[in-house]
């Protein structure tokens, strides 16, 4: 009898031994837990941080009136079947002198790689062995932005220094045929004494002989043949006659605020003594540059949207007309694809 009450007190000791035991593990574990979850919240905030001390700092140009808003980017990425590794890079916003000033507060998921290029701020994600998975990356924060059209820009920007090296701005690439002879012939025909009244003559030109159209990635020259296409059409026509006559101009891509999931393109024209300054020729309406009595040139805004203003577009990036953001490699013998969406809100 003696025995068994010995070995009952052991075998309760061993149970209340391992029980100390799970429960040291246990909370080991969840200690663990929220010290990686920190972690990995402290990274996420590093690069968030990271992303705005990348931005340049904003010269603001004083006093031009501003629009506030709340934004919020989420890609979804889906994955049919096995891929053994998979590249994904999204736009963020950053700021523009004079035009928008960016604030990301938010990141879903630490990006490998973080960088700038001259046609914006890109954050690169790779993953590896993905099998009929969903992955979702968002970002958000705040933006201001700022009408900067040619009004504003004399009014306000006083001081610009000018750019040196212009000449990618002139040249022909995918889209913009600058040397094709139906454009070269047609830029002809488009005159005017100085560059802001030959702008205001292309960009009127662009305005009432195309209308917008669901067709696109068909190229300034075949556009402007058949009169026809999205904004992205719209805005590498006028980008085209501009450099044909020697203008540089480019594309600018981005959204519209006030519309959500609403993408856009739009034009930057240079100016020697103003910079980089914005025009939307996509023809929603009859927007048209008109000569008053003093021989001055007034833009006239009619648009569909008349409450959508130059100064409610978000920019992503510059002369970028094709970007592809993602790209896989599939296992032999495998049928798999990834497709992306894009969904951007306005809070």
């Amino acid at each position: 009898m003696k025995k068994i009450v010995i070995k009952s007190f052991l075998l309760i000791g061993a149970f209340a031994i391992s029980l100390g035991i799970c429960y040291l593990v246990t909370n080991f574990l969840i200690d663990r837990m929220k010290v990686e979850k920190t972690k990995a919240e402290n990274n996420t905030k590093t690069v968030v941080k990271e992303i705005s001390t990348k931005q340049k700092s904003v010269q603001q140009v004083a006093d031009i009136p501003f629009n506030s808003y709340n934004f919020e980017y989420t890609y979804t990425i889906k994955v049919d079947g096995n891929i053994s590794s998979l590249n994904f890079k999204m736009y963020v916003p950053r700021n523009q002198i004079g035009k928008q000033d960016v604030k990301v507060s938010s990141l879903s998921l630490k990006p490998n790689k973080f960088y700038t290029t001259d046609n914006g701020a890109i954050a690169e994600y790779n993953f590896l062995d993905v099998e009929n998975e969903i992955i979702e990356v968002s970002y958000g924060g705040t933006v201001k932005t700022k009408t900067y059209d040619l009004k504003t820009a004399k009014a306000y920007n006083k001081n610009f220094a000018p750019e040196k090296d212009l000449k990618r701005y002139l040249m022909a690439e995918k889209y913009i045929e600058v040397n094709d002879p139906y454009i070269v012939n047609l830029a002809k025909k488009i005159v005017g004494k100085t560059r802001e009244e030959v702008v205001a003559n292309i960009y009127n030109y662009v305005q009432k002989n195309m209308h917008y159209s669901p067709i696109q990635n068909i190229g300034a020259k075949k556009a402007l043949e058949l009169r026809k296409g999205k904004c992205v059409e719209f805005a590498a026509s006028m980008v085209a006659l501009c450099r044909a006559k020697g203008i540089p101009a480019r594309v600018v891509a981005g959204d519209i605020l006030r519309e959500a999931n609403t993408d856009h393109a739009w034009v930057e024209v240079y100016y020697d003594e103003y910079g980089w300054v914005t025009y939307d020729p996509t023809a929603f309406g009859t927007d048209v540059f008109q000569k008053n009595p003093d021989g001055s040139l007034e833009y006239v805004e009619k648009k569909v949207y008349p409450d959508i203003a130059q100064a409610d577009y978000i920019q992503l990036s510059k002369n970028e007309l094709e970007y592809i953001p993602i790209s896989y490699n599939m296992l032999p013998n495998s049928n798999s694809s990834a497709t992306i969406s894009v969904r951007f809100a306005v809070k």
